[in-house]
């Protein structure tokens, strides 16, 4: 915990622990956290969803292999055929953050694939999923979550939604002071701004303890034992199910519930993380032990979870010794095979030169590491766009980068110079914006990968694995678009490709 938040800068963290004997405890960083301060555990808050939904099939008011369309009619859902169990294991096909009604063309939602297809990690099909709760329990789901998944499993101190009134509750949250730049280890931070939170792909706020006895629950689950709260017949449906291949999580993975399931160092484990705008967290669970580990910090900080502090402690709590490999990547380390090192040369002639200890560029030298889709650098001159690998070549915004110089680019086609900027919004999860840029006669979202028009006026990814999504460019004024559709959430232009 405290090597964590001193090289990666971070706030504070707590950790909630079970042994293989049972015993459970709590321990922090900050002298101000204690058993009765709440963490916002971001996406492990769909596992709690999953009970809800699973204690509604053992009531009879619901079925896995049902499609739900009927029991939301009033929900602008796809034509085709989804069930409740497709939705629990992200393998309707849906896109990840669109709203239940999405602002675009036909006003309705879409899938990238036909439904029980594969995998596609979708925060839509959880928020589905809540509708879907209220519904068949006839009460809000803060209500319905508190009744079928708090109370049973003893998590008496959490909070099904975040909200104002037990803002003092909370650990204070903290975000990038310069969201628009990529994330990199000690980023300069602020405090983040409160924001209610009910949707159900990521609402719950827990305590340690609590969170302590939600991995007795769920270490008895896995290995089929009664637990007071799910029939025999629903808990091996909620946690010993083989689910969907989850290829992003590892190669071995599957995804059931809001679980995933996989072997790690040869032991069977359950484990999930969690992202929020101010807040991120890692579980992992031994199942042969069922010890445990959870682990929050009230930072977002881009990819960073702590995911080696949750799999390191769960393995000790079971009493065995390290592994022989690293059990996750060392937080934004460049990796091993990494083959970009040495002088890369633009075409007006400027090199920038880059090994494992930093990078050099215009006369300065600053930090290099890895970050999202490249590698990022607080390089003054670098920070705000990050260095991306294509081929033979670096990318740096739209400036292309070789080991020999290249010749000019060609001029950016005018129907896609038309197009690019950087589009922003006051919604804190797209904190920093989106930038759009042509590249090589190509439209990309920058640090994500390359789009391309298709016939019914929407852009979407070349990569089959953001298939689900939709862009569309709005609000033509003099032939720019103002406004950015990002999967019906709605961004305006900030600035026009000369004004970066």
């Amino acid at each position: 915990m405290l090597a964590d938040c001193r090289d990666y800068g971070l706030p504070g963290m707590a950790t909630a622990t079970r042994d293989a004997a049972g015993a459970s405890a709590s321990a922090y960083t900050d002298a101000g956290f204690t058993d009765a301060t709440l963490f916002e555990i971001g996406s492990i808050s769909k596992s709690l969803v999953a009970i809800a939904i699973h204690r509604l099939v053992d009531d009879g008011r619901l079925a896995l292999d049902a499609p739900v369309q009927p029991i939301v009619p009033d929900l602008p859902l796809p034509d085709a055929a989804i069930t409740l169990v497709q939705l629990l294991d992200h393998a309707a096909g849906l896109p990840d953050g669109a709203p239940l009604f999405p602002p675009v063309p036909g006003g309705r939602l879409w899938t990238g694939y036909a439904p029980g297809a594969r995998f596609s990690y979708s925060n839509t099909g959880y928020m589905l999923l809540g509708a879907v709760l209220e519904a068949a329990a006839g009460q809000p789901f803060a209500v319905a979550l508190q009744r079928l998944a708090l109370d049973p499993i003893g998590m008496a101190s959490s909070v099904p939604v975040l909200r104002a009134a037990d803002r003092d509750r909370f650990a204070t949250g903290h975000m990038m002071a310069f969201p628009a730049r990529a994330a990199r280890p000690h980023a300069p931070l602020a405090v983040a701004p409160w924001v209610d939170m009910d949707d159900p792909a990521g609402s719950v706020g827990a305590t340690m303890p609590d969170m302590a006895r939600y991995m007795a629950f769920l270490a008895a689950a896995a290995n089929g034992q009664a637990n007071g709260v799910l029939s025999p017949r629903a808990t091996r449906d909620f946690a010993m199910r083989d689910g969907v291949a989850d290829p992003e999580a590892a190669p071995d993975a599957r995804y059931a519930s809001g679980l995933i399931h996989r072997v790690m160092a040869g032991r069977r484990v359950i484990e999930h993380t969690g992202g929020m705008f101010s807040f991120c967290a890692s579980m992992t669970i031994d199942l042969a032990s069922g010890a445990g580990c959870f682990a929050g910090t009230n930072v977002s900080l881009g990819g960073y979870r702590p995911r080696r502090i949750s799999r390191e402690a769960s393995r000790a709590l079971a009493g065995l010794p390290p592994a022989d490999a690293p059990l996750a990547p060392t937080p934004f380390a460049i990796p091993a095979d990494w083959k970009g090192a040495g002088r890369w040369i633009a075409a007006n002639g400027d090199v920038l030169a880059l090994d494992r200890g930093g990078c050099s560029f215009a006369g300065k030298s600053a930090g290099l590491w890895s970050g999202g889709s490249g590698l990022v650098t607080d390089h003054p001159a670098l920070a705000d766009w990050p260095i991306e690998t294509d081929g033979d070549g670096l990318w740096w915004r739209d400036r292309r980068f070789m080991r020999s110089r290249p010749a000019p680019a060609q001029p950016t086609p005018p129907a896609l110079a038309a197009l690019e900027g950087v589009y922003v919004t006051n919604d804190p999860w797209y904190a920093g914006g989106i930038a759009v840029i042509a590249r090589r006669g190509a439209l990309h979202i920058a640090g994500v990968g390359a789009l391309a028009a298709h016939a019914d006026g929407s852009w979407r990814f070349d990569d089959p694995a953001l298939a689900c999504e939709r862009f569309w460019f709005e609000n033509i004024v003099g032939g720019r678009p103002q406004q950015l559709n990002v999967s019906g959430n709605l961004l305006r232009r900030a600035a026009h490709r000369r004004d970066w």
